[in-house]
């Protein structure tokens, strides 16, 4: 994958330690950060690669004969997998337990249904049935992307 990267973004790229190791056998590609790299510069880089590989894969998956997706449904699908991925990414760096121990899965749970409930009783009755064929389709749509 050929990656294209504005003038501004060569500076970050200094900070980047690129080359091979073996894993179980195998050559592999590995991308490594200086240990002196600033907070923001290492953020930029995440952004700059994230991008770029994402737009890399995006091309390449609307010119695969065997997609049958629209480019809207696959810019969907990758938006949805990439917040799954930077959660889990932020969940192993600093679980939510570190950052907030006050604050149980249940707890927020119970938070949150109580604001659904309240949001809810607000509404009135047609706009309650747009709400439950609205749920009802983004229920369909998460149990395609999980099949993914």
């Amino acid at each position: 994958m050929n990656i294209k990267l504005g003038e501004d973004s060569l500076n970050v790229l200094s900070y980047l330690f690129i080359g091979e190791q073996e894993v179980n056998g195998e050559r592999k590609a590995c991308v490594s950060v200086c240990p002196n790299t600033p907070f923001t510069t290492a953020l930029d880089l995440y952004a700059t690669l994230g991008k770029q590989i994402l737009d890399g894969y995006l091309l390449s998956a609307l010119k695969n004969p065997e997609n049958k997706l629209s480019e809207a449904e696959l810019k969907e699908k990758f938006y949805d997998a990439f917040n799954v991925y930077v959660s889990n990414v932020l969940a192993a760096f600093i679980p939510d337990k570190d950052l907030r121990p006050d604050m149980t899965m249940d707890a927020i749970m119970q938070k949150e249904n109580e604001m659904v409930e309240q949001a809810y009783s607000k509404i009135n009755r047609e706009d309650r049935r747009k709400a439950a064929k609205n749920i009802a389709r983004e229920k369909k749509r998460l149990s395609k992307m999980s099949e993914v």
